[in-house]
Order: structure tokens, then sequence, then C-alpha cells
């Protein structure tokens, strides 16, 4: 959305569309726009259509009592609130990121939620205080909200969407389709029905619940609704009528003249009015029920206002001179100068004050009757801003940087410990500064709304107590602090044992395990103090001392356990092996360890525990069994005996077809198979081989030498099939042309050559064909017969050329031994065909597609109004 300027004749309609509106006002007891507080209705009053609520009572003095806090919570548990200090005590608002381009916001009181209207984004972003508790997608270019407090829901005014989302809760109950480019609206407590006025259909829409109760035609573009609760009508500002027009129950019961481009009309509570500003005269006109009381002066360009309940004051904001008209009854009071731009305004009923977005400036005025009393920072382009009375904050939605600014008086933290001796001194502090400290039970802390975190500490140092975070939204909160005495501490640490072995600590009658960490510690926590320890014995471990005592005296304490492992003697002998042959024992897994001999056997230490062992020997004819060798307590002895060993060796071959006879000569053994793999046993050795040859079929090893060395070996035969060449030369043709031959039903093509510019002759070539009988086809050349025409090539061992004579045939014969077509021959009549048919087809196609061009109108002339469009020209039939 643009930043209006300026406004001229006819501007304010401009502006309507490039404008958001900001609120109008908020008062307590009893709500006059969309955005307004609930007003309660007196006990059994309902908000259906045709039902009334009582009698307004208007107040004498002060400000009226503000709505109680509502009681749902998306966040945490709140506190009861406690009296806000004013408003001076904050300083610059925060920032709520939201979707793109939010214009509007408004407040619902049964549920203390904020709901912002993102226009770029197509989305409602649901707020409480600081938090966005979700996110929703609604119709096209949402615009505003109304909130419907008869009956609970938000209506969201989706302006390119022409529909309104209904919502409940943060859950979508509903989409009412309504008229063109619906902006603003207000909820009418006398009859309980929402009316929505479309500035492009010229009309109005009363929506009961989820359905259009009526439609309501009024003045030209109606921008905006009010409704005065005094006498139950509903005010609507119709802008290139200039008028206003005055609808009861859904009916039209007066319109009246005001001034040029009205935008948004004013509750005064006290007098029962609506004071309507009018952009384009600069003039504010003053309307008592269906008669115009009054025609006020104002600043430049008064385009939205809110009003002052405490003071019975109604506050115009003027975009054009940057001020704040004050206007009491009938009379301007006072011109406020603010920030550039001023849009939205809105009365805070907390402090008293009113205050007012500046859209140009990028700030916020508080003003205190008719003085300027603070300014704060904001986002963006803000138009619209209002107080939300649950939580006593004030939401400002900033268009052009995509956030709401969110103005919070000061909320409480408050901190109850427990633990401490009586009377001692604590204090706590946040991470911003600030702190405090009592020597009872309880600290707060004052705090602006956001994240936290915090620190406790004590002037007696023999105790403490963690921190923590926390987050204030929209309520003070409480936190539980618990003290305990300071305590130290004792660390055991096991040195040397084997990963995975616990082992245990008992101190002070308290026993602890390892964690089988590294290091593998044990840590216990002690105040001040002596404390006897022991440790408890590990099966086939040791340490130097199971127990002792530990001395804690204002630090930690650290005990180092080295452990050392027990170990018993092994034999290990072996049978079989020719004298002087190396030979191994290997003890696999964790801890593996390899022994080599020359002798009969080896010898080591190992702990108690069963062992895997793997043996091998230098000599690769000869092999042992895998196995385990159990250690219990006391030495262990294990004879492994050695036996000749025969490995299997696999011929296999790879590319013969399947069943295809095969054989090899290896060593003193033939091997026929047709099977792709052949096994048989052989001791270790290097063994000769030779590969019998297959017909047609070749190998690049068919000899060589296979190794079998201590394991399986496989020799691999990898085979591939023999081809050969066949081609096809030409003789007799006098000119340059392309002939072809198809063999077996694949095509190769050659060229005969006259021109000294073109390439040589080329034959036709069939390459890489294995033996067999392959038959042929000589494709025609016009004015030649061939011959032969067809045949069969047989390839058996080697290439094989074919010669094709070509024979010209005689002056006026179109024969060429083969098959014509139109007298030619087959693929050159084909072609002279085409081209005639293709001709006839693209004529076809032309005169089909000038026959589906439509015949409507051209663009829209100059002039024609936004958004209008020309009809669909009706289909050829």
């Amino acid at each position: 959305m643009r930043r209006p300027s300026s406004l001229g004749a006819g501007g304010a309609c401009g502006l309507a569309m490039l404008l958001l509106a900001s609120s109008f006002m908020l008062v307590a007891a009893a709500p006059a726009s969309a955005n307004s507080p609930r007003l309660d209705r007196a006990p059994g009053a309902s908000a259906t259509s045709g039902s009334s609520i009582g009698p307004l009572t208007r107040p004498s003095v002060g400000p009226r009592t503000p709505e109680g806090i509502a009681t749902t919570s998306y966040q945490g548990t709140y506190l009861t609130p406690t009296p806000s200090v004013p408003r001076s005590a904050a300083t610059t608002g925060y920032s709520v990121n939201v979707g793109s381009e939010p214009i509007w916001s408004t407040y619902d009181a049964g549920n203390g939620l904020v709901y912002v209207p993102n226009f770029d984004s197509n989305t409602v972003s649901i707020l409480q205080g600081t938090l966005v508790v979700t996110t929703v997608t609604v119709g096209a270019e949402p615009y505003s909200a109304v909130y419907d407090y008869g009956n609970g829901l938000v209506y969201v005014l989706n302006e390119n969407g022409n529909s309104v989302t209904v919502f409940n809760g943060t859950t979508v109950a509903g989409t009412v389709k309504v008229g063109i480019s619906p902006q603003y609206g207000a909820y009418d407590a006398s009859d309980g029905l929402v009316y929505v006025p479309c500035d492009g259909s010229n009309a109005v829409y009363a929506i009961n619940g989820t359905s259009v109760n009526s439609t309501i035609a009024v003045g030209d573009y109606p921008l905006n609704a009010t409704y005065d609760p005094d006498d139950g009508d509903v005010y609507v500002d119709n802008q290139l009528s200039n008028t206003v027009s005055v609808i009861n129950e859904t009916h039209v019961i007066a319109t009246v003249a005001v001034g040029s481009e009205p935008w948004s009309g004013v509750y005064d509570a006290w007098n029962g009015w609506i004071y309507t500003p009018n952009g384009g005269t600069d003039t504010v006109s003053i309307l008592n029920g269906t008669k115009l009381a009054a025609t006020v002066r104002v600043g430049s360009q008064p385009f939205y206002g809110g009003f002052d309940n405490a003071s019975g004051l109604v506050y115009i904001a003027n975009f054009g001179s940057s001020n704040v008209s004050v206007i009491n009854g009938t009379s301007v009071i006072g011109n406020v100068a603010v920030g550039s731009e001023p849009l939205g305004a809105a009365w805070d009923a907390d402090d008293g004050n009113v205050y007012v977005a500046n859209s140009g400036a990028d700030n916020i005025s508080a003003i205190d009757g008719t003085t300027l009393v603070a300014t704060y920072g904001g986002g963006s382009f803000a138009q619209n801003i209002i107080w939300a009375s649950g939580d006593d904050d004030l939401y400002v939605p900033n268009e052009s940087s995509d956030n709401v600014t969110v103005l919070a008086s000061t909320l409480f933290a408050n901190f109850t410990e427990t633990g401490l001796p009586k009377g001692t001194d604590w204090w706590v502090t946040s991470s911003d500064g600030t702190t405090n400290q009592s020597t009872t039970s309880t600290v707060s802390l004052s705090l602006l709304l956001g994240n936290y975190t915090y620190v406790v500490g004590s002037a007696n140092t023999s105790w403490e107590a963690t921190g923590g975070a926390f987050g204030l939204t929209n309520r003070s909160i409480a936190l539980a602090v618990t003290f305990h005495e300071l305590a130290y501490a004792v660390n055991f640490t096991g040195v040397g044992l084997a990963p995975g072995i616990g082992w245990s600590v008992v101190l002070d009658g308290e026993r602890m395990n390892s964690t089988g960490g590294s290091p593998d510690s044990i840590v216990f926590t002690e105040i001040n103090g002596t404390f006897a320890y022991s440790i408890d014995p590990i099966g086939g471990w040791s340490t130097t001392s199971y127990g002792g005592s530990v001395n804690v005296t204002g630090g930690d304490v650290f005990v180092q356990v080295n452990w050392t492992e027990v170990t018993y003697p092994v034999t290990v002998r072996e049978k079989g092996l020719p004298g002087g042959v190396r030979w191994w024992f290997n003890l696999t897994g964790a801890g593996a360890r390899s022994f080599p001999s020359i002798s009969g056997s080896v010898a080591f230490d190992a702990p108690n525990g069963t062992f895997d062992f793997t043996v091998g020997a230098s000599n690769k004819t000869y092999a042992a069994p895998v196995g385990e060798i159990e250690v219990a307590a006391g030495p262990a002895m294990r004879t492994i005996v050695f036996a000749l060993v025969n490995y299997t060796v696999t011929l296999a071959e790879t590319g013969l077809p399947t069943d295809t006879g095969w054989s090899v000569a290896l060593g003193s053994g033939l091997f026929p198979t047709v099977e792709p793999s052949e096994t048989t046993q052989l001791e270790n050795g290097s063994y000769a081989y030779a590969v019998i040859g297959v017909a047609g079929w070749t190998t690049v090893n068919f000899t060589g030498t296979l190794t079998v060395d201590g394991a399986p070996v496989t020799l691999q035969i990898d085979w591939t099939q023999v081809t050969y060449n066949v081609t096809f030369e030409e003789r007799g043709v006098t000119r340059s042309v392309s002939w072809s031959v198809d063999l077996d039903g694949t095509t190769q093509s050659g060229t005969v050559s006259f021109d000294p510019n073109l390439a040589a002759n080329t034959p036709v070539e069939f390459l890489g064909l294995a033996n067999g009988s392959y038959a042929y086809s000589v494709a025609s050349i016009a004015g030649y017969t061939a011959s032969p025409f067809t045949g069969t090539v047989r390839v058996s061992g080697g290439s094989v050329t074919e010669t094709i004579t070509f024979t010209p045939l005689p002056t006026g014969s179109t024969s060429s031994g083969g098959p014509t077509f139109l007298g030619l021959p087959a693929s050159e009549g084909a072609a002279l065909l085409g081209v005639p048919v293709a001709a006839v087809v693209v004529a076809v196609l032309l005169l089909w597609t000038r026959r589906r061009r439509p015949s409507g109108p051209g663009p829209a002339e100059a002039g024609e109004p936004p958004g209008s469009s020309l009809a669909e020209p009706p289909a050829e039939p």
C-alpha cells in the first residue's frame, strides 16, 4: 500500500483504496466501532436479530471501569495484574513480526486476543501480548476486522476476495460472500448484526453469524460504518456522494448531506453524536441522529479520530497538517502538533491518554487533554492503533515494516524463595540489569514485556540457588526459587579398568556406581566435612587401597583409584606340523594379540574370561580349526592339531549362451561342463591350465597358471563372440545418388558420387555380425534395375562382400525391378504425392483457426471504471 500525500477533488476515493483504517475510539462500556472493547449486556440479554440491550448510562465524571481480564491463556500461568504504572514509565514499544503489510488490528475482549490482518500475505496473525499465537490464511487482501461482542466472533474483511472470514477464537468458523471491495465495518449491538460497506457495490451487507441477513443500498462509494448505541443506528460514510446513510435494523431511515469525502465517524458517548471527518473540505460534520447538528473546521485532510470517554473530548487526526484537532461538543478547543501524517487514534482507559499513530514519522504521540505528553518509537507507516483492556497494551500495526508495535505498561516478575535461613539477605538480577533484594521470602522485579534470564544470589555464601529464564507477555508472573546449602564435588576417578567394567564407591553411607565414561568417574556432592569411603572389590582386578576418608573444606575433592588387572599363565601346544614350520596363535576380539612360534608351544598371560582364537602356519598346506580358550582364576592349557588341507578351486565363465559346452585342462585333469561354473579341490601349489576353444567365441586367457595359496581361488574365463562385416558394393550407376540395403530388418545406406565436390563413393556396410545366414533386399533407384534385388548372405568365419549391379532401364520404362507408385519408385511417388496433401492440410487448419477467432470488443475505452471487465465472447458451436 502507498502512503497518501495529498487530497484534492476526488482524491479521497483514491486514498480510501490506498490507506488502511485506524481505530476510531475505545469506550470500555459502550463501543462505537469495529475495534471497540466489548459492551457488557444486562443479564439475560442476547445478540440475536431483533434483540436489544438495556439503556446506556453515561458517566458523569472520570473514565468507566475497564473490562475484566480474559480468562483464556495461551502460554504460561499468570497472576492477577498489579495496578499499572503510568504509561510514561515505558520507553519504546516491543516489535512483533507478523505477515506482509499489516494495516489493522482488532481486540477480542472475550478471549484477550488481538487480530492483525496482513493485506499482502492473505493471512491473519493472532497475538496475545507479544506472542504470535497462530497465523491463519484467509481471503485475498484482508483489510480490517470487526469484533462482535454479542456472539464472540471476529469478522475479517477481505477487500479483494469480496468476502468476510469469520473467526471463533483461532479457528475459522466460516466465510461469507459479500459485495465488491469490503474495507471497514461495524457491529450493531441493538440488532446483533455486523454491517459491512462494500464501496464497489454501493451497498452495505448485514451479516448475522456466518450468513448475510440482508443487503442495503446506500450512496456512492460507502467506505466506513459507525455504530451509535444511543439510538441503535449505524452511520455509513458515502465518500463520493458526500453523504452519510443512517441505517436502523437493515433499513436506511435517512441520508444526511455532509462535507466532501467523508471518511469514518467517531461516536461521542457523552452527547450521543457522530463526528464525521470530511477529508476533502477539512471539516467535521456533527450528526445528532438523522440531523446535521453542526460543521466545524479542523486541520488539513482529516481522516480518522477517537473519543476520550474520561473527558468527553473528540480527537480528529489531520493527515495533511500533522496535528490533532480536539473538539468539545461543537467547538474546537485546541490543535495539538504531533508527528507527520497522523492517522489512527485511540483512548487508553487506564492512563486516560489518547494515542495517535503518525504514519509519516513512524512514531506514536500521547496526548492528555490538549497537551502532547510523550512520543514513542514505532514501525514504518502506522495507520491504526487500538487499546486492549485485558492487558492494558496498545497495538500499532506497521504496514511498511511488516510488524506490530506493542506499547506495554510495566509488569512484575515475583520471585518466592525457600530454603534460606530466616532473615538472610538475597537478591535477583534480570538480564536487562534490573535487580532487587530482600530479607523476606519474596523479591519483585518491575519489567516491561519481553523474554529474560535471571540469576539469584545470597549474602550467606554457604547457600545457593540456580537462575533461569522467563517471558512476560501480558501478565505478571510468579517464579519459585529454591536455595540449598552450598556443596562441593567429591570426584572418584577410576584408572586402568577395561571399558565396560563397572565399579562402585560408598561415601558417607551413599553408594554410587561408575558411569563408564572417559574418564570413568563417580561424583558425590557434599558440604564441608570429613567423610569415610570404601571401594567395592572387582573380580580379576585389584587396587592399592579399598577405603579411606576425604576432607571437604570449601572446594572440590579428587580421588584417583588405580586398577590393575589380575592375569594367569596360558600355554598352547601344537601337533601335526613338520618340524621348523612357523605358526601363530591369535587371540581375537577386544584386546586382540598374536603369539608366533617355531617350536611346539606358545605361552602368555591372560585375565579371567573366555577368548576366541584363530591359528595359522607359514606352510599353507596345513591348517587348524578356530576355537575358544577359557581362563578361570588359574593357569590354562590348550592343544592345537594341524592337518593337511585342500582348497576349493572354482572354474567360472561368462558370455557363452546357456547350455554351451566348454572345458578347461587344469594340472593333470580335464573339466568339461555346460554350466557357468565348476569346482574342484586342490592343495597349495601352481597349476598350468589351458581353455578348450568354442567355435565362434574367443577369450583373452586361453592358457596360464593358477596358484592355490592357503585360500579358495577362482579361475575366471570371459568369452566374447567373434563377429564379421558384410559389405554391399554397387556397379553400374552413372549419377550421384544415395542407395540402401535392408539386412534382416536393419537398413544401411551408401552413396554414389559423380560430383567432384562431393565425397567419394561409400558402400553399404553392416558391422559386427556373427556366423549365420542373413536375408537382404536392395532399395530401388529410379531408372535402374538391381541384380540381385534380393538374396541371402552367409557369414562363416570371415567378412563377406556382395556386389549389386544396377542396369539402366530402357527409355520410357518406369520399372526399376522393385515396387512402383504413380509410375515412379515407391519412395519417390509417395514423396511427390505428399506436397499437395500437405498444402490441403495447411489450408484446412487456416480456415478452422479463422472460424475460432473471437469477434468480441477490443480493449476497454479510456475512462472505463477500474475493475470492470468485458464478458467473454461465446465459443463457436
